[in-house]
C-alpha cells in the first residue's frame, strides 16, 4: 500500500508532469482561501452581516478541510490516488459555483464547508503519490521545490484576487476557481499514474480503527504532527485576522494587501528552496530545529512591539517575513518525517491523520483570533505565538524522549 513504486515514473523528459500536476492540483485547493481573503473586510457590508460571521467562512472551511481527511485517508486506499483527486476536483468546480451563487452569508458559509471537504482530498493524495513513487532523498528535494512553487500561490493570489474583487466582484473569484479546478481534473486523468494498492477492506471501521489506535501510540509520529499542527495553527492565524489587520487597522488598500502577504511568502520560499539546497549537507532533523527557533523567534518579534504599543506596518512586516521563512524549513521536511515515522503501512493513515489534525490546528487558530478579535492587532499576534511555542517546544521535548527511549532499545 505505501510502497516506493518507481516502476510508475514516466521516463526523462515526462518525470516533471507529475510533480507539475500535482502542485497544479494542491494550488487550486489553496486558492480557495487566497483569492478570497482580500474580499473578506467587505462581505459583512455586501452580504448584511458582521466581521465574525463572515470570519466563519474561514475557520468552518479550515474545520470541514480538517475532518474530511480522515476519510479521504482510507478512501484513497480503496479507490486509487487519481480516482479520488479527479472526482475531488470535479466536485470542487460545483461548490465553487454554489458560493458564487450564494444570498447570503449562510448560504456562503455552507458552500465554503464543501469546499473545505472536497479541497482538502490534494492535501491527502500529493505527500502519498511522492512517496509512492520517489525515494526519501528525492522525496525531501521535491518537497522543498513543491513548497516553494506552491508559496508562489499565496504570494500571487491575494494580488489578484483583490483587483478581480474590484473589477468584478467577489463573486467571481469563486467563478475563476470553478474554471482551474476543471482544468485540473482534466491533467490529473490524463496524467498522473495509478499509485497504491487497492484494498477491498481499507473502509472497514476495524482497519480504519486500528490504522489510527497505532499511530496514537507512536511517538515519533506525534513529534513532528504537533510541530505541523502548531505551525498551521499559527499560520491560519493569521490568514484569518492578517486582512483585518492590515487593511483596516493599519489602513492598507484592498488591492495592496497581496503586497504585504507577498512579502510573507517570499520568505517561506527562501526557507524551503534552503531546505532543498542544505539537505544532502545537513541532517534534516537540524534543518526542522533550525526552522523551530526562527519561527519562535518570529512570535518574539510579532508579539513584542504590538504589546508595547507599537501598531506599525514595516514592524509586522518584519515579524511576518522571519515567521515565513522559519514555517519554510518545517513544511518541507515535516512531511516526510511523518511518512518515515508511520512506516510504510500507515502512510495513508498517517497522511490523513497528521493533515486532519494541521488543519484542525488551523481551525482553532482561526476560531479563536476570530473570538479575541477587538480590531487591534493584539489577538493576531497573541494566539500566534503561543501556539508557535507551543509547537516548538513539545517538538524538542518529544526528540529528547524519543532519543532517550531508543537509546534504551539499543542497550537492552
Amino acid at each position: 500500500m505505501g510502497e516506493y513504486q518507481s516502476d510508475k515514473l514516466p521516463k526523462s523528459q515526462a518525470r516533471w508532469l507529475i510533480p507539475a500536476v500535482l502542485i497544479g492540483s494542491s494550488g487550486v485547493s489553496i486558492l480557495s482561501t487566497d483569492l478570497y481573503t482580500p474580499s473578506l473586510p467587505h462581505l459583512p457590508e455586501l452580504l448584511d452581516s458582521d466581521p465574525k460571521t463572515v470570519q466563519l467562512t474561514m475557520s468552518l472551511n479550515i474545520l470541514a478541510y480538517s475532518i474530511a481527511q480522515l476519510v479521504h485517508g482510507p478512501l484513497s486506499d480503496r479507490i486509487g490516488h487519481r480516482k479520488l483527486l479527479a472526482g475531488a476536483l470535479i466536485s470542487f468546480c460545483f461548490v465553487s459555483i454554489g458560493c458564487a451563487l450564494a444570498w447570503s452569508v449562510e448560504a456562503l458559509i455552507a458552500g465554503r464547508v464543501l469546499q473545505g471537504f472536497f479541497g482538502s482530498v490534494p492535501s491527502v493524495v500529493v505527500i502519498l503519490v511522492i512517496r509512492s513513487l520517489y525515494s526519501r532523498e528525492e522525496s525531501i528535494q521535491l518537497m522543498s521545490i513543491y513548497g516553494v512553487v506552491i508559496g508562489l500561490v499565496p504570494a500571487v493570489g491575494p494580488i489578484i484576487g483583490g483587483y478581480i474583487f474590484v473589477w468584478l466582484g467577489w463573486q467571481a473569484n469563486f467563478y475563476a476557481l470553478a474554471g482551474m479546478a476543471v482544468v485540473m481534473c482534466f491533467f490529473v486523468w490524463k496524467i498522473l499514474p495509478d499509485t497504491g494498492y487497492p484494498d477491498p477492506n481499507a473502509l472497514k471501521f476495524r482497519k480504519i480503527a486500528s490504522g489510527y489506535g497505532q499511530l496514537m501510540m507512536n511517538l515519533s509520529f506525534w513529534r513532528y504532527a504537533i510541530l505541523m499542527i502548531c505551525v498551521t495553527g499559527s499560520l491560519y492565524t493569521y490568514l484569518t485576522a492578517g486582512t483585518f489587520v492590515v487593511i483596516q487597522r493599519l489602513g492598507v488598500a484592498t488591492e495592496n494587501f497581496g503586497y504585504f502577504h507577498g512579502i510573507v511568502v517570499v520568505a517561506y520560499m527562501v526557507g524551503s528552496l534552503g531546505v532543498g539546497r542544505l539537505a544532502k549537507r545537513i541532517d534534516s532533523h537540524l534543518l526542522v530545529s533550525t526552522g523551530c527557533v526562527i519561527a519562535m523567534l518570529s512570535g518574539g518579534l510579532l508579539f513584542i512591539p504590538v504589546m508595547m504599543g507599537v501598531e506599525d506596518l514595516y514592524v509586522l512586516a518584519a515579524g511576518m517575513m522571519l515567521f515565513g521563512m522559519g514555517i519554510g524549513f518545517v513544511f518541507a521536511t515535516g512531511p516526510v518525517f511523518i511518512m518515515e515515522a508511520a512506516g510504510d503501512g500507515q502512510r495513508s493513515s498517517a497522511s490523513a491523520l497528521s493533515g486532519s489534525m494541521q488543519m484542525a490546528g488551523g481551525a482553532f487558530g482561526g476560531l479563536l483570533v476570530g473570538m479575541m478579535y477587538d480590531g487591534t492587532a493584539l489577538p493576531m499576534v497573541t494566539v500566534m505565538g503561543g501556539i508557535l511555542s507551543f509547537g516548538c517546544i513539545a517538538y524538542f521535548i518529544l526528540g529528547f524522549l524519543t532519543e532517550k527511549i531508543e537509546l534504551k532499545e539499543e542497550t537492552s
